[in-house]
């Protein structure tokens, strides 16, 4: 039975249905694949379950959501950027801990989780390396590559990707329309320009310039966080 403040963890690209036996007021996050570190297929053994919002990470995340559904509408772009980070993190924490409970003689996964979030926490640290990671989570650098390696990536790679989406989010957005592109690769640790325009026009098929021009004037999406409210 569910109780007041209890989550529950969905994927949209599968079916799914709510069902409720008594009034109800539900908070929906909505947030973009992009934005969660998180491999489909460790999340699934968590989808469709109850998830008591009573202790662990549930009983922080679930006054957060609570208090972003019904504040987020007032709050200004800067803001709402921010806001979407901090409620993918918590996202990861709830679904770290689940793993934690439902397989924990599995920890790779969770072990990945929260090196995952670490790195997204830390992206704008240009001194984020493979040793440091490990060191934060008492690992050695052969094991964080071999983890890595286990899903088809690398940890250079994945830096590289999780900075490039955070730069190409802030070019499509009209708050950064005026900062230059420089300023906003080195916010996020490229501090090379000349490196910052390949990598990305390589990842995104533009250069950082066009990128900007085309997500500005013809609005083209980029990951964000949406609530919604039902009751």
């Amino acid at each position: 039975m569910s109780r007041r403040g209890d989550l529950a963890i969905c994927d949209t690209t599968r079916p799914y249905a709510f069902r409720y036996d008594t009034a109800f007021r539900t908070v929906l996050m909505l947030v973009p694949r992009a934005m969660l570190p998180v491999r489909p297929e460790a999340v699934r053994g968590l989808t469709a379950r109850r998830l008591a919002g009573q202790s662990g990470a549930a009983a922080v995340v679930g006054p957060f959501l609570r208090s972003l559904g019904e504040q987020v509408r007032g709050c200004a772009e800067p803001a709402t950027t921010g806001l979407a980070d901090g409620a993918a993190s918590l996202m990861t924490a709830l679904v770290s801990e689940g793993l934690d409970r439902a397989a924990p003689a599995e920890p790779g996964h969770a072990m990945m989780l929260r090196i995952r979030a670490h790195i997204d926490s830390r992206l704008p640290d240009p001194d984020l390396t493979p040793d440091s990671i490990a060191q934060a989570h008492g690992i050695s650098r052969r094991y964080l590559f071999k983890l890595f390696a286990a899903e088809g990536l690398t940890v250079a790679g994945w830096i590289r990707t999780r900075r490039l989406e955070r730069c190409a989010r802030d070019l499509a957005s009209s708050v950064a329309a005026q900062q230059p592109i420089g300023m906003i690769a080195a916010r996020w640790g490229l501090l090379d320009g000349r490196h910052f325009s390949r990598v990305f026009k390589t990842a995104y098929g533009r250069t950082p310039r066009d990128f900007r021009r085309r997500a500005l004037t013809e609005g083209v999406p980029h990951g964000r966080i949406s609530t919604e409210a039902d009751g």
